[in-house]
């Protein structure tokens, strides 16, 4: 039947797809286990990242805002159409296909961006994210980022750059009229008082 040889390579390959198969397994457990931590930590029940479609419509409301989301689908649906249209016709079809999926890869990566912000993260974890996703999923997800809501952060982000001698005048003209008020008044208590 078969050579020892044959036998073991076969045993060989059984084996390293079993584990390339359980570590695969292993690595959608935990990637399911952090996104649904994610979707808690923005307040979200987390079996809505279960739901497919439904869990990107709902990432989209959480980080960014559903808007863009629909033009996201209509992105991918004018890609998928161009890209049929393509597949009996070279030419102008996949060029504009092609322009459709550069889109969706810009629309992903400002997806991908819009998350890193909302949990305090800055460009380099967007990088990691688009490249490394399911790690830095599990890192947004079972770390101790917290989730700040977009228009919160750009909120913030306006605070901080702000100068601070600019904050701090502002405070200080607001003092400074409220002790000439104050002057004042006293003054008029003073002339008050003499003349009685």
């Amino acid at each position: 039947m078969y050579s020892s040889d044959e036998m073991f390579l076969f045993s060989f390959l059984g084996a390293y797809l079993g584990v390339v198969c359980l570590i695969g397994v292993v690595l959608a457990v935990l990637s399911i286990v952090a996104n649904w931590k994610i979707y808690t930590k923005a307040g979200r029940p987390g079996w809505k990242c279960l739901i497919p479609i439904y869990n990107i419509y709902v990432l989209f409301d959480m980080v960014w805002e559903t808007k863009q989301f629909w033009i996201y689908v209509a992105i991918l649906l004018a890609y998928y159409i161009f890209m049929g249209l393509a597949a009996g016709v070279s030419g102008i079809f996949g060029v504009i296909a092609l322009l459709f999926g550069i889109a969706m890869l810009v629309w992903s990566v400002r997806l991908m961006n819009h998350l890193s912000v909302c949990f305090g993260h800055g460009p380099w974890f967007t990088v990691g994210l688009v490249l490394l996703n399911t790690i830095f999923v599990m890192i947004l997800g079972l770390g101790d980022s917290k989730y700040c809501h977009l228009e919160t952060v750009f909120v913030e982000m306006k605070a901080d750059s702000e100068p601070e001698g600019k904050a701090e005048e502002g405070t200080s003209e607001n003092e400074t009229e409220a002790e000439s008020e104050e002057t004042v008044d006293s003054e008029e208590d003073l002339d008050a008082e003499k003349n009685e």
